[in-house]
């Protein structure tokens, strides 16, 4: 029987996580897992707009945009545009 070292058992155990993590069984042999990011090209104007847009969201947020009138109905509008877009 093999010894195994700490430093071996703990290797393994990272490796067992990773394929759990991916949904690959332990006991698969793999040869090929692609785990880079997935990567989404979008115009440079569009970006910059969505930027401004959560800068400006986050300076509402600071100042209480919760609190004001009309912000309930502004989120439920949201929400069913979230719904109807799934």
């Amino acid at each position: 029987m093999e010894s195994v070292t700490k430093s071996e058992d703990t290797e393994w155990d990272g490796l067992f996580k990773d394929r759990v993590k991916l949904g690959v069984s332990p006991h698969t042999e793999v040869t090929n897992i692609d785990c880079r990011p997935k990567v989404t090209t979008i115009n440079s104007a569009y970006l910059n707009s969505m930027q401004k847009d959560s800068e400006f969201l986050e300076c509402l947020d600071a100042c209480g945009v919760c609190d004001w009138e009309g912000y309930k109905e502004a989120v439920a509008m949201y929400e069913e545009e979230q719904e109807q877009n799934r």
